[in-house]
């Protein structure tokens, strides 16, 4: 077989996945093999990268990492070795000094230091910023890649130190899920689909509050959480990524509460989402532009509810937001004063138009749900406003409002506010809802009754967040947007 010495790499394609040929990552459309777009970030500095890998080896076989940046000899060369340790474990003998901090790798199996075998499935993806940093470890400047700076000592002294644990063509799957009506006893389950031939997955309450929740409710919470361990499968006879070439699967959660209602008896305990099935998917590397990351260093961003995902550190973060427990809603009271707002989740289905109307007596609706969440609940607006026309509802206006980035949220309230503002003042009974009737929802309540309405206690907003969450429950308006609304408009 012809070596990368032998024969012009642009040229030579694996054959089949995992066998004795080289390697060529994915490229865009009129780049040159070789060349991947993963986001490569601006260098912060300098980083001590550590891999390690199971894998059983026979006499005569090692392992070898190689990846899209020269340091990793992109994709050509496989000069960062590893050592076998006790378990067959392979590890780094010393940091390899690196200076993206977002790329793609892969390792690769050697028999006499030539290589006979890549790991199967689609590249991995480095984000080291989102890493925690691991304690130092003597390095030899050999290891430093063409770091040819006259500060080359001080970038060693202060490089950022990781570690790279990965599992040989595999990948961990964390789901994450926020119940706001959680109780003590409660017990949450992750079903996939049969057709997976996944079985249920038990969850367990994480031991820390999740950060990105932070951002979107303005607070720390606690979550329930779990892990399954899924082959890397998203690739084509090559060796490439290859949508539909994977282990998407759909799945559903599931909230066991014993004797604590009849409708928790007569389900036998469980209560199951009001949402279509739930769905994962891996999405090609090259997408990936380092969004954990920027998610991570950044206090007014939060992690996007998404079916399509990426593989980043040997990790999928599937966060999923909110547990969708029935159909509820409530008019907003405030010192003993009804206002025209009711507040809630979205409908699904034509009874709980019905609800809202006949129990609420909604004649508006103001959703703020984006296209995106409309798709993912498999939502039919034209649908929708049939239910409501014949139902008598006045006005329905759909004004998106996304939560992932603080200084854009507020700015999306303000304007939401100027529709809810021009209905209640043709006298309108308004239902307001988001996806889950938790958040959002309550947000824009907040800062209406606090900037429009100038009600009771409108100049301490969080005396209106305490009179709403008592009669809303499980609301959760994120006072940090609030505020930041109330600062930027309070000329208004």
């Amino acid at each position: 077989m012809k070596t990368m010495t032998e024969a012009n790499a642009n040229t030579i394609k694996p054959t089949v996945a995992g066998s004795v040929m080289n390697y060529q990552p994915v490229t865009a459309p009129g780049m040159g093999s070789g060349t991947t777009v993963t986001k490569s970030k601006a260098s912060k500095g300098l980083y001590a990268v550590t891999f390690s890998v199971f894998y059983e080896t026979v006499v005569g076989e090692s392992l070898a990492v190689v990846g899209s940046i020269e340091e990793l000899g992109s994709w050509k060369e496989y000069d960062c070795h590893l050592q076998w340790t006790a378990g067959h474990l392979w590890k780094s003998v010393e940091p390899l000094y690196v200076k993206s901090s977002c790329f793609q790798y892969k390792y690769v199996l050697l028999e006499n230091d030539q290589m006979v075998k890549w790991e199967e499935g689609c590249n991995r993806i480095a984000d080291l910023d989102a890493l925690p940093e691991t304690p130092k470890e003597n390095a030899k400047p050999s290891m430093m890649v063409k770091l040819q700076d006259e500060k080359t000592d001080d970038k060693v002294q202060s490089a950022k130190h990781v570690a790279m644990a990965d599992e040989w063509e595999q990948y961990k799957v964390r789901f994450t899920l926020f119940d706001p009506l959680y109780l003590q006893g409660d017990e949450m389950w992750m079903k996939p689909n049969p057709l997976s031939q996944l079985e249920a997955m038990r969850m367990e309450r994480a031991k820390k509050p999740e950060l990105w929740l932070s951002a979107k409710y303005g607070q720390p919470l606690d979550v329930w959480e779990c892990f399954i361990d899924l082959k890397n499968m998203n690739g084509d006879s090559d060796g490439q990524y290859q949508a539909g070439c994977n282990m998407g699967f759909g799945y559903s959660y599931v909230k066991s509460r014993r004797g604590q209602s009849q409708i928790h008896k007569e389900c036998g305990g469980q209560i199951l989402e009001r949402q279509p099935e739930r769905s994962i998917y891996l999405r090609d590397p090259k997408a990936y532009q380092g969004e954990i990351s920027d998610v991570q260093q950044s206090a007014t961003c939060h992690w996007k509810i998404q079916d399509n995902v990426n593989v980043i550190n040997g990790v999928v973060e599937k966060a999923d937001g909110t547990f969708l427990e029935g159909f509820f809603f409530n008019q907003l009271v405030e010192g003993g004063a009804f206002h025209s707002l009711v507040l809630g989740p979205y409908p699904l289905y034509e009874v709980d138009v019905d609800q809202i109307v006949e129990q609420g007596k909604v004649n508006a609706v103001l959703s703020l749900q984006s296209d995106v969440e409309m798709r993912q609940r498999g939502l039919d607006e034209n649908q929708l406003k049939k239910w409501y026309q014949t139902k008598g509802v006045l006005d329905y206006i759909r004004y998106p409002v996304e939560d992932d980035n603080q200084d854009r949220y507020a700015e999306l309230l303000f304007e939401a506010c100027k529709a809810l503002d021009h209905l209640v003042s043709n006298k309108r009974t308004v239902y307001i809802h988001c996806t889950s009737g938790q958040s959002r929802c309550t947000t824009l309540a907040t800062l209406y009754l606090c900037l429009f309405l100038k009600s009771k206690n409108w100049n301490k907003p969080h005396e209106i967040e305490k009179a709403l969450k008592i009669c809303h429950k499980g609301g959760s308006p994120n006072m940090q947007a609030v505020n930041l609304a109330l600062a930027k408009y309070k000329q208004f």
